[in-house]
């Protein structure tokens, strides 16, 4: 989710909240659209009538099947499309129609004149790769990543998908070599996401002490800049690992920073991961006032519940 969030090409989100924030008129609308489009893509896009621009509104406001049917109405009459094309692919996966977004995102592909389309073409290698890895597909996520590296020799983005898809299949040993490349292509301030990614993979090579310094230096930097959350990954990885070395009090500083500041809907269990450490170490006052504080987030019912007063009773 991550991933696609970050090398998605869509740039709606921005967009979506910013026209929900204030009333505009249809032209204001597609101007605020337009500022994301190369000048190829906006030319094009002026080539089409009123039924494009009404597609378009459609998928901003998030009427996806509007949205592809008008995109596929205008495609049935256009010459030489290209973005169109990838407009009607953006619309089929975010109705789900996974097989006639990857033949959409190839056709926009194979249309672009040579080392064209920027970050619209990488998107959509990337996008081929996400939606067959989706579908467990993960020889056709790795072929297509691949094809980004190729592509996109330059760009630590095509890498750092390549390397994660790499770890997902089961091979963190060649995951962890791509990803050194994605961070030699990756500036002087690379992409925490993509710390967090090599330190996920040095913990499957079984490289623990390299594996918790890297989780350790990102965590770090959300702590140090005061963000109001942590990233969740990270996290849940470095109190395991915390753990497997008997390092029990560092484990459960790290969940209690989750349970303050990880994932709304994980906080209870957050709590409760807190209270089971504190209690390991014989802080049982503290380890109560945890696991009662996550009775009060779970529901009423289930198996959180149940592990919590558990957890509690053992006390």
């Amino acid at each position: 989710d991550r991933l696609q969030a970050e090398l998605d090409d869509l740039d709606r989100v921005e967009v979506q909240q910013a026209n929900r924030k204030v009333v505009m008129t249809r032209e204001e609308r597609i101007a605020v659209l337009a500022g994301s489009w190369y000048e190829d893509q906006a030319s094009e896009y002026a080539s089409y009538g009123d039924e494009f621009f009404d597609a378009l509104l459609a998928l901003d406001d998030e009427n996806f099947p509007v949205a592809r049917d008008g995109f596929a109405a205008v495609l049935a009459n256009a010459e030489s499309p290209v973005y169109l094309i990838l407009e009607h692919a953006k619309a089929c996966t975010l109705l789900g129609d996974s097989d006639a977004a990857v033949a959409g995102y190839q056709r926009f592909l194979a249309a672009l004149p040579e080392g064209e389309g920027g970050d619209r073409r990488l998107g959509a290698h990337l996008q081929i790769g996400v939606i067959h890895g989706i579908a467990g597909d993960q020889e056709a996520a790795l072929d297509a990543f691949q094809r980004a590296v190729e592509d996109f020799p330059d760009d630590y983005r095509s890498y750092f998908a390549f390397g994660q898809q790499l770890r997902i299949s089961g091979a963190p040993t060649e995951a962890l070599e791509v990803l050194e490349l994605a961070l030699n292509r990756a500036g002087e301030n690379p992409d925490w996401s993509l710390l967090e990614e090599i330190g996920l993979t040095l913990a499957e090579t079984g490289d623990t002490a390299r594996a918790t310094a890297q989780l350790e230096a990102v965590l770090k930097r959300f702590v140090d800049r005061g963000d109001p959350s942590v990233p969740a990954r990270t996290s849940w990885k470095l109190a395991a690992l915390y753990e497997e070395q008997g390092r029990m009090d560092r484990a459960a500083d790290v969940w209690r920073m989750l349970a303050e500041r990880g994932p709304g809907p994980d906080r209870a269990r957050a709590h409760g991961e807190a209270g089971r450490l504190l209690a390991v170490i014989g802080l049982d006052d503290e380890a109560k006032k945890m696991l009662k504080r996550g009775l009060a987030l779970a529901p009423e019912e289930g198996p959180l519940r149940a592990d919590l007063e558990a957890k509690l009773a053992a006390i």
